[in-house]
């Protein structure tokens, strides 16, 4: 397994994700933590990145922040250190590679965007998922989407989305459920 990447249970393809993405947020966190922090807390939340080491930097480095401690590679390292959480996620290499990972926080915006994106794309595949199962109604699954097209800031393709919203073609699943052919084919992904 590489350093920072999720484990891939066998049963089911790989989530939309953008490794690169997530890892462009935190390497902008760690090397403008006042400028780009208080923007990544109003976009994103931990559920947003698909790896689960940069969930846990990500929260280790808001509640750095929001303890007004000052943010540097040896800070960090040590808090993840005390926490017994540097070796779950990668080791001081990894949190150094971050680091050096973006050479300005510039494009947090786009990096943001990003990982936003891949984050609403997972949310996609999951209601497509739970549809085809029987574990929603075509209700729920337009009242999700909704909330989706609703929220602050959001991402910048909503098209399949849309897509979804003004279709009628529909077809009817074993249990006699009405799904959208969209999420049939996302419940395939």
């Amino acid at each position: 397994m590489s350093i920072g990447k999720p484990k891939n249970n066998g049963d089911c393809q790989t989530l939309p994700n953008s490794i690169d993405g997530e890892q462009g947020v935190l390497g902008s966190m760690l090397i403008s933590p006042r400028e780009v922090i208080p923007q990544c807390v109003e976009k994103l939340g931990t559920e947003y990145f698909y790896v689960p080491a940069h969930r846990t930097i990500y929260d280790a480095l808001i509640e750095l922040h929001n303890a007004g401690q000052g943010i540097d590679l040896i800070t960090f390292t040590q808090l993840l250190r005390d926490r017994n959480l540097l070796d779950n996620i990668g080791g001081a290499a990894f949190v150094t590679t971050l680091f050096t990972f973006v050479p300005t926080a510039a494009n947090i915006d786009y990096y943001i965007d990003i990982v936003r994106e891949k984050y609403r794309d997972r949310e996609i595949v999951m209601l497509g998922r739970s549809m085809s199962s029987g574990q929603m109604t075509l209700e729920d699954v337009r009242s999700r989407i909704d909330f989706f097209m609703s929220s602050p800031n959001p991402a910048t393709d909503y098209h399949q989305l849309a897509m979804f919203r003004n279709s009628s073609p529909v077809r009817e699943n074993s249990r006699t459920m009405l799904l959208p052919d969209f999420f049939i084919r996302a419940a395939r992904w």
